[in-house]
């Protein structure tokens, strides 16, 4: 959609900001924080009576300093849950109806004069066009693990990008979960396979391999550490490595990874405390 930003550092007057807005984007347009959620600080805009109010809003909500005005779409909202790293899978289609001007707060967690349909009510053709977009902007936007894709469809049957959720609702009923179930991969599985992803996530260099992975097997080269077993996870360019040799002796290490190299930080009780601190 249409938009302008406007930042804190620009000290604009909102008089001006308002004549930019209505220049530029029309009336209604909406005032969105750009890092915040749950619909926080985000006002549909018809008239400068409550402009400067609501811009405030927006800056405390957002707490970073950036809001965008954005022109407002003639139609209804639509959702897609998209998972992966390098293989990417969408979910099904959700669909919201609302009787305000957006999905607010009291819609979205009261269900207050909103309602959620998934499968959404559109036809297979746009439905699958919906899915389609919402891969691509994932990869556009070099998403990992998981993201909802939000977009508008029109009365003219124009599907129109929003914006990416990348830590979007996460209740077994939300609608993230909603759309993953309704494809056939259940809550529990869904927990599971989002955490086999998180493990996938690099550090440093392009081989694709895990900074667990990496280490793993440098380790299993180490003297004494042969033959054994190993679990670990990794967060950032962090790694919590836990290994069993084959005399039964156990380690915990604490790793700091150097592009496909690494750095002991710390081993035994003190790694443990350590990796709780990362």
């Amino acid at each position: 959609a249409p938009y302008m930003s406007v930042y804190a550092w620009e000290h604009r007057d909102p008089a001006e900001v308002f004549a930019a807005a209505r220049d530029q984007l029309g009336l209604p347009f909406f005032i969105k924080p750009c890092n915040a959620g749950s619909s926080y600080g985000i006002h549909c805009i018809e008239g400068e009576e409550g402009f400067a109010q609501a811009l405030a809003d927006a800056f405390y909500h957002d707490g970073k300093g950036k809001v965008i005005l954005e022109k407002a779409i003639e139609g209804f909202e639509i959702g897609c849950a998209v998972m992966g790293n390098e293989e990417v899978i969408a979910g099904s289609v959700d669909e919201i109806e609302i009787a305000g001007s957006f999905f607010d707060y009291e819609g979205k967690y009261e269900m207050k004069d909103a309602a959620i349909y998934c499968p959404a009510r559109i036809d297979e053709e746009l439905f699958e066009a919906a899915r389609d977009m919402a891969k691509r902007a994932y990869r556009a936007m070099n998403c990992s693990g998981m993201t909802r894709v939000d977009m508008f469809v029109t009365p003219s049957r124009t599907i129109i990008f929003n914006e990416l959720n990348t830590i979007p609702g996460f209740t077994a009923t939300s609608r993230y979960p909603s759309m993953m179930k309704e494809i056939g991969i259940p809550f529990p599985q869904l927990i599971d396979d989002l955490v086999d992803l998180a493990l996938q996530r690099k550090a440093g260099g392009d081989d694709g391999q895990c900074i667990c992975t990496q280490l793993l097997g440098t380790l299993a080269q180490a003297d004494g550490l042969g033959g054994g077993d190993a679990a670990g996870a990794c967060v950032d360019r962090y790694a919590a490595l836990y290994l069993i040799n084959d005399s039964g002796k156990d380690l915990f290490l604490l790793l700091e990874g150097q592009g496909v190299g690494f750095t002991v930080r710390a081993h035994g009780e003190d790694a443990m405390d350590a990796a709780l601190q990362q």
